[in-house]
């Protein structure tokens, strides 16, 4: 269950950060399976202070890059465009350019215009109990913006990201604390621990 809901939002996870100094090498990073990026890895590892960095195990790695590369970046060049993006965030609902522009540059720690898998996608992943992280993928999933979300909004968002329906919808409405049939904001929060 785990997987299917950190594969649907893509940061459901809340105990991963970045690889930092496990990956030594560019030659490492090759034999680990990890290839071309295991330059990337080590780039932007040095880039971040020691004390905020969490290792993740090289198997969790290759699991989110290959989310990565599954489900935003299909050109598997370690970055996802604006244009990844909106085709990633159409499969929820309608969004507009100034949107996507605005979703990316929460989740862009290096400030280049683009969702690097290191740092901002590894970092994405581990804050899934951020109150932004939350109120992103809430309004997702709201696809009809009445501020509520739906079984059915659950269930077709799920369709369109290939996860099963009924899994996606037993899972976040087990926070339907008042048995309505729909999550307020409220209600969904707690699927991010907050």
């Amino acid at each position: 269950m785990n997987v299917l809901i950190s594969a649907w939002l893509l940061l459901t996870t809340s105990s991963i950060l970045v690889l930092g100094a496990s990956v030594g090498s560019a030659s490492e990073g090759r034999r680990l399976g990890l290839g071309s990026e295991g330059n990337i890895l080590n780039r932007h590892a040095r880039s971040f202070d020691p004390a905020d960095i969490t290792c993740v195990s090289i198997p969790r790695l290759q699991e989110m890059q290959q989310q990565f590369r599954n489900m935003i970046d299909h050109n598997a060049d370690g970055r996802a465009t604006p244009e990844e993006v909106k085709n990633f965030l159409q499969k929820f609902k309608n969004v507009t350019d100034e949107s996507v522009a605005a979703f990316i540059a929460r989740k862009d720690i290096n400030r280049n215009g683009v969702v690097d898998f290191v740092p901002d996608y590894v970092q994405s992943l581990s804050q899934s109990n951020s109150m932004g992280e939350a109120r992103d993928w809430f309004f997702l999933m709201d696809s009809d913006d009445d501020g509520f979300i739906t079984v059915d909004e659950l269930r077709e968002v799920a369709q369109r990201l290939g996860m099963s329906p009924d899994d996606a919808a037993m899972y976040y409405m087990s926070e339907d604390r008042n048995h309505d049939g729909k999550l307020s904001f409220d209600e969904y929060k707690k699927t991010h621990g907050l």
